[in-house]
């Protein structure tokens, strides 16, 4: 009986190669037609720049052109895990995002993946520079997209996995989202501290939107203290 060999794997590290730093174009060339141009011909490679193309078009020749453009898909973050002892084991990872699968999901590519569990928790930016506001608070943050019909598993199951509630919204909070996610939670039984971050009761002098919501506690800054105000007083 004859044996065939086994077709091998492919693997992402088969593409990974050596790409010195100077070697990556940061902004297009100055005029754009004098970026460097690779051709391959009977074989050989030759350096020409972009405005030769046309010199070596031919009737009949297709062009397929790229119109994609780069996005700033790379995140650099830790994973957090608690250890068998209760520590919290931490591992830099790094997340290059390649699908946007919802609003608020996305498939990413990460590395080292062996180091990533179903489970883990990535914290991505850093209190130092203010990328992200996951960087000072460890939080998760969604969207109830509607206050009616309110996605109630959704707010159960934050309450079920969370000691702490917090509902943001550019309106007034009586009768708003947060009295419903309140009134939610009384009727179920479930005992959570929620605080509710909305616009005073009052009149508000008209200025620009960032201001209007800096005067109301709504901007990052504001949303913070009152955030870390109510855990202080939780003893969170």
């Amino acid at each position: 009986m004859a044996s065939w060999p086994l077709p091998r794997l492919m693997r992402t590290a088969d593409f990974d190669f050596d790409l010195p730093d100077d070697h990556i174009a940061l902004r297009p060339a100055e005029p754009r037609d004098s970026a460097r141009l690779l051709v391959v011909k009977d074989g050989a490679l030759e350096d020409w720049i972009v405005r030769d193309l046309p010199g070596f078009l031919r009737p009949g020749d297709a062009l397929v052109f790229n119109d994609t453009r780069v996005i700033p898909a790379r995140l650099s973050g830790v994973r957090q895990r608690i250890g068998a002892e209760g520590e919290t084991l931490t591992v830099e990872v790094e997340a290059t995002l390649h699908h946007r699968d919802a609003p608020d999901v996305w498939s990413a590519f990460m590395k080292p993946g062996k180091r990533i569990k179903p489970g883990d928790r990535i914290r991505f930016g850093a209190e130092v520079d203010g990328a992200c506001l996951l960087g000072r608070l460890d939080a998760t943050v969604v969207d109830m997209r509607f206050v009616k019909p309110m996605d109630e598993a959704l707010v159960r199951e934050m309450a079920d996995s969370h000691e702490l509630l917090v509902t943001i919204e550019e309106n007034a909070i009586m009768g708003g989202a947060g009295a419903a996610v309140s009134e939610f939670l009384a009727r179920e039984n479930v005992l959570r501290s929620v605080l509710h971050l909305g616009l005073p009761d009052v009149y508000v002098e008209h200025a620009k939107p960032s201001q209007m919501l800096a005067e109301c506690g709504l901007d990052a800054a504001g949303i913070e203290a009152s955030v870390r105000q109510r855990m202080q007083l939780l003893g969170l």
